[in-house]
């Protein structure tokens, strides 16, 4: 274990946040030149744990002014739930924005309720590494409303972690909102977001797992790497849940390539189905969380071989693909995968943190 790599990796993140305090996406990849609540939020919570809690704090005060500032969109979309309207595409809050919090234009897959979701349980992370339990108006109105626009939105189809899928229910995206609303909890009591709380995870446990294993969505019913959410870091269930160890070895038969790294989902095609660094890194902490350390430090060094002579990590590799024939096209159209991607340095960091001596 190589504690450069570490470094780097903390520099990356460091050196692309802006001044405002959110994390970009990844700043040499234009589709990614953006700011988005989840790759963000799992940022600041790697920044935590490597104690740079002051990097963390400012993404965190970034994304309370931008749900403020957002307040009457949220508040029109619960309202609209609530009197059974009909909710445009555009009028639900935005997945991508810019540098000062406003939403980024063009049309892209707006409906996305986990980047809110994993805000909510990082920003609980953080206000434990701070010790601390009261929170100034800002704070608690921002949480009032992530809270309600989660607890009416929960069960409706949206976009899924990849930005596809918009008509499925997703095992993931629930796993969030079950854990966002589990972690703020004791900072912002009430019953209706705990009511919830239980409705998601019985939902899961009945609609969303077929022959003993979990499934990707309502309309989907292969695995999706992201499934891994379900115990790292929501803990909707623990590790030694039969459905998800069957998950599990269904991921590894399905998705773990000979070397090490994990593709997304089969069939994937987005740059040819490669195989993700963040997902790698997600296998690694579920791998440690139960006692199988070797094969977690293993998924590290697969990453670490990974760093560019840059000091960068990619957001996916175009070894073992899974539809070749797609690669091109997409550097065709969008040029070559995204590197760096802070996602990708926030969970190295994670797992690295996690496999050092105690």
């Amino acid at each position: 274990m190589n504690s450069a790599f570490l470094q780097k990796s903390i520099d990356v993140i460091l050196n692309n946040q802006n001044d405002q305090g959110g994390y970009i996406a990844s700043p040499n990849f234009e589709q990614y030149t953006y700011y988005w609540l989840r790759d963000g939020a799992y940022t600041a919570y790697a920044m935590d744990s490597a104690g740079h809690t002051v990097s963390a704090s400012k993404f965190h005060t970034w994304v309370i002014h931008t749900i403020l500032h957002n307040e009457k969109k949220i508040l029109n979309c619960i309202y609209k739930v609530e009197h059974h309207k009909t909710i445009q595409p555009a009028e639900y809050l935005h997945c991508r924005f810019n540098a000062d919090g406003s939403e980024a234009h063009g049309d892209w897959a707006y409906h996305q309720l986990d980047g809110l979701a994993v805000w909510l349980w990082t920003f609980g992370e953080h206000c434990f590494h701070l010790n601390k339990d009261k929170l100034c108006a800002s704070e608690e109105r921002a949480l009032q409303l992530a809270t309600a626009y989660l607890t009416a939105l929960w069960n409706s189809p949206c976009y899924d972690s990849w930005e596809e899928d918009k008509e499925g229910i997703h095992t993931y995206t629930l796993a969030t909102i079950y854990g966002g609303l589990e972690k703020i909890s004791h900072l912002l009591p009430g019953e209706e977001h705990l009511a919830t709380h239980k409705q998601i995870k019985t939902y899961i446990l009945h609609n969303l797992q077929q022959n003993g294993r979990f499934v990707k969505s309502s309309l989907r019913d292969g695995v999706d790497a992201n499934l891994l959410g379900l115990v790292v870091p929501f803990q909707v269930i623990p590790h030694t849940n039969e459905i998800f160890q069957q998950t599990l070895k269904v991921i590894e038969e399905e998705l773990l390539s000979p070397t090490g790294g994990l593709h997304r989902y089969p069939h994937d095609i987005y740059y040819g189905g490669g195989e993700w660094i963040l997902l790698s890194a997600w296998l690694g902490l579920v791998y440690a969380q139960i006692g199988q350390r070797d094969k977690a430090a293993y998924q590290l060094q697969w990453i670490e071989n990974q760093f560019s002579a840059k000091g960068y990590l990619p957001e996916q590799t175009s070894h073992h693909l899974l539809d070749e024939s797609h690669y091109q096209l997409w550097c065709k159209k969008w040029g070559q995968i995204a590197s760096p991607l802070l996602w990708s340095h926030a969970m190295h960091i994670l797992l690295h943190l996690t496999l050092l001596p105690e």
